[in-house]
């Protein structure tokens, strides 16, 4: 199953929905850094692969639009939210928790980079230059190569490193993009470096925690569904194989979000046959994700919970033939957690009130009967393992909330007193 998984294809396919202006930027920026960091020749190759993928992510912060539009302009102050809001991404849900820093310190000029710890400075450097490189090549439409390479010198030299921005512009520097898709090495290291079966899943975490960090309603959404979804099939003795592959299906049935505006996602009244609409393409876009970076039993437990036995679901208006055991269970599951669970638009119900929807569904045939009489009969096993399992991320939640306010308000300083700042309250 895992054999199959490619992890960071799905991450960067994800990335590529949080704003259409930003599509492939993470994997033009990885590319940039590796060749100028492997050009400087400074890091083992083993510790290069890591800067490359933090490469890759280093945008995970940044969802919303107003973030979006700081980033895609060249010179701007106001980036140091997603810096410092991706940074506690990876430091905690990422197997790359010591490169944290680099993605807090990808937009410091050389007088702030001197507070960063010294092992990361060039790597965080190096990141920033590619991803300005990225954004004036992507906006700067027809410029001289003299004018293109005179954004990045000044003459006071406290932007960029002198010394980086030469590895940046070797003879070839025009055509280097074009060289990424055939850089077989640079592709080796970004999608087949092997990743144990604990990574993959951090990495699947940590996507689908940037889709569902966006307030205390929604943190533990995946996660309770997930868990919902593994309980039952458990109290239904699906195998071992089938448990995991529910797990995994669970977890990403919701990637197609990240193409999902906020305001739709979070709006407290019900939505109009537009937002409806628009809602409903989550599920396309997962499998759109997915398609061909998992197997197809895991890809498709993910895609279709959202169809309904009389054919009245969606994407495809299957019926109930054309969908597996599992698939109806994550279906079922998916309901459950939401009628559980507190959202944006709703208060967790009671478990009379949950069981009279859904045996009704069930009657009116939506959805399988026998899976709703399972989750009844054993919703209180069930939502003791929601709540086992939730409480980790609630409480990360909390610490990240905090720990992202209180360095923020400390970056909200003028320029070259921010990291000063920073770094008295971390040694504080």
């Amino acid at each position: 199953m895992y054999r199959d998984f490619s992890v960071i294809r799905i991450i960067e396919n994800t990335l590529n929905y949080a704003d259409r202006r930003l599509v492939s930027h993470g994997r033009r920026v990885a590319y940039l850094t590796y060749r100028a960091l492997k050009r400087q020749g400074a890091y083992s190759p083993e510790r290069l692969a890591q800067i490359v993928l933090v490469a890759l992510l280093h945008d995970i912060g940044a969802f919303k639009t107003e973030e979006v539009d700081n980033l895609l302009r060249f010179d701007t102050t106001h980036v140091w939210g997603h810096a410092v809001y991706g940074s506690l991404f990876i430091k905690y849900f990422s197997p790359l928790a010591e490169l944290s820093p680099v993605v807090l310190f990808h937009h410091a000029n050389c007088r702030e980079i001197q507070l960063a710890p010294p092992e990361w400075r060039d790597a965080a450097q190096a990141v920033f230059i590619a991803d300005r490189f990225d954004i004036l090549s992507q906006l700067g439409g027809r410029l001289t190569d003299e004018q293109f390479i005179g954004h990045f010198k000044q003459d006071d030299e406290e932007i960029f490193s002198p010394k980086l921005l030469e590895y940046f512009f070797p003879p070839n520097w025009r055509n280097l993009f074009l060289e990424a898709e055939e850089d077989a090495e640079f592709n080796e290291i970004l999608y087949n470096t092997e990743l144990s079966r604990e990574n993959i899943l951090a990495y699947v975490k940590m996507i689908v925690l940037a889709i569902d960090f966006r307030s205390q309603q929604t943190v533990t959404h995946t996660f309770a569904s997930s868990s919902v979804s593994v309980s039952l099939a458990e109290c239904l003795e699906f195998s071992p194989e089938d448990c995991e592959n529910i797990y995994l299906g669970a977890m990403m049935h919701d990637l197609g979000k990240m193409d999902v505006p906020v305001s739709i996602l979070e709006k407290a009244g019900k939505l109009d046959a537009d937002e409806m609409s628009r809602m409903r393409e989550h599920a396309a876009i997962t499998e759109k994700i997915l398609r061909g970076n998992v197997c197809d039993e895991v890809m498709q437990l993910a895609v279709r919970h959202h169809e309904k036995l009389d054919g009245s679901g969606y994407p495809y208006g299957l019926l109930a033939a054309d969908l597996s055991p599992a698939q109806r269970l994550i279906a079922v599951a998916d309901i459950m957690s939401a009628l559980c669970n507190a959202r944006s638009y709703k208060e967790a119900w009671p478990r009379e009130k949950v069981a009279d929807v859904m045996g009704g569904m069930a009657r009116d045939g939506l959805i399988d009967g026998s899976m709703v009489d399972a989750a009844m009969r054993n919703y209180d096993r069930i939502l003791a393992s929601v709540r086992r399992n939730t409480a980790p991320i609630t409480d990360v939640y909390r610490v990240i909330r905090d720990e992202n306010r209180a360095l923020l308000e400390r970056f909200d300083l003028p320029a070259g007193r921010a990291r000063t700042a920073f770094i008295a309250a971390k040694d504080s």
